[in-house]
């Protein structure tokens, strides 16, 4: 790693509460929308598998965006891109009332995603420039908590508004946080990558990147945890209003979810990739996201699915952290937007592929979308342990 990069400012503790900030409002749309966009599809005449279409679409543009971003972030800048991104987020979701047709929410997501394709990797970036060498992965973990705190407090008013007053409500919300966020993204946060910096990035090899064991077990790891995911925010409203539940309890349900994992990553645990690496966590984590899937998936208990959240939100807990910390970790301050990029896809890939071929099985041979979502977290597993143990240090 470069000098740069081991020698942050020790006037960073501003800037980096500005972009926690930051960070905060990039995730809220995102955990917003999860208890809203598979009941808004089924609105329009979504089955399943359009349900789980209109959940990924945002994923599919975001995945190709994670890379071009990534790119862009080490060459130009991670303001600009922070910008950018908040602009296209944005504009999207004031298109969403506009939507009168499945297909027609499906092309609305794949603009929100190209402009989340953009933003994410930014604020990540951001994060990871500002904090210090041999904390990385206790800065990440306060950014895990800080997108478990807009899990928390996201989806339960978008599920109370949506109840209340409709969705086009909880659209135009959504609109007027993420112009907040580009407001204070622009007042108040700094560039990060000197000139310098973004002139070397120009000869840094994707290919070397990679090859790093490290990177490759975040990158399977976030996949499994994000497969799952996205399979719960795609059919768990669905499911409990089809049991005749209000749709405020998905966005709790949702939301203990969030607040277990956004507690356990401000502990101890999640500084640990410092010296550990991802491996460990993962496969920690990984085990209990699948079996907090599997309860969900085998009762119409509220209070059996209650604890299966839980379980996933430990898994969550320990698998984001790490990941994404073992990521900043990797990562020089010339290459760190790239890896990010590359963390990204994995992290959208899991919802691109998750919803729509979990609930493609489900209509195919009617077994449960929580349980095929599990069955790919285990796969995801058993990868990991086939993978040489990383060098890590």
């Amino acid at each position: 790693m470069t000098d740069l990069d081991s020698q942050p400012s020790r006037a960073s503790k501003a800037p980096m509460l500005v972009a926690y900030a930051v960070t905060f409002i990039a995730f809220f749309d995102t955990f917003a929308l999860l208890p809203t966009i598979g009941p808004y599809a089924e609105a329009l005449g979504a089955t399943g598998l359009g349900m789980g279409l209109a959940l990924g679409a945002y994923s599919a543009t975001n995945l190709i965006f994670n890379v071009v971003g990534g790119v862009m972030l080490d060459r130009a800048g991670r303001k600009r891109l922070a910008l950018l991104g908040f602009a296209l987020v944005t504009a999207s979701i004031l298109a969403y009332p506009l939507a009168s047709s499945v297909t027609a929410l499906v092309g609305v997501r794949l603009l929100h995603g190209v402009g989340g394709g953009i933003l994410i990797p930014a604020v990540y970036t951001l994060i990871g420039d500002l904090s210090a060498s041999g904390s990385r992965g206790r800065a990440m973990g306060r950014v895990g908590a800080v997108i478990g705190a807009a899990a928390v407090i996201a989806p339960g008013i978008s599920g109370a508004t949506r109840g209340r007053f409709g969705f086009d409500t909880v659209f135009v919300g959504l609109a007027v946080v993420m112009l907040a966020g580009l407001t204070l993204t622009a007042l108040a946060v700094g560039e990060t990558a000197e000139h310098s910096v973004r002139e070397r990035a120009r000869g840094v090899s994707m290919r070397s990147l990679l090859a790093s064991r490290d990177l490759q077990v975040a990158c399977i790891a976030v996949f499994g945890f994000t497969f799952g995911f996205g399979a719960l925010g795609a059919f768990l409203p669905s499911r409990l209003e089809a049991m005749g539940r209000s749709p405020a309890l998905s966005g709790g349900l949702f939301t203990l979810l969030a607040l277990v994992a956004a507690v356990l990553m401000l502990t101890r645990v999640a500084g640990r990739v410092d010296n550990l690496g991802p491996r460990k966590p993962a496969l920690t984590g990984l085990p209990l996201i699948a079996f907090g899937l599997v309860l969900v998936g085998l009762t119409d208990r509220v209070g059996v699915m209650m604890v299966g959240v839980v379980m996933f939100g430990i898994g969550f807990g320990i698998v984001y952290p790490a990941a994404s910390g073992a990521t900043a970790i990797a990562a020089s301050v010339a290459e760190r937007g790239r890896a990010f990029g590359v963390f990204n896809v994995a992290y959208s890939l899991g919802f691109v592929i998750g919803p729509p071929l979990a609930g493609f099985l489900h209509d195919l041979v009617g077994v449960s979308p929580f349980l095929w979502a599990a069955g790919f977290c285990v796969a995801s597993l058993a990868t990991i342990l086939l993978l040489p143990k990383p060098t890590f240090l």
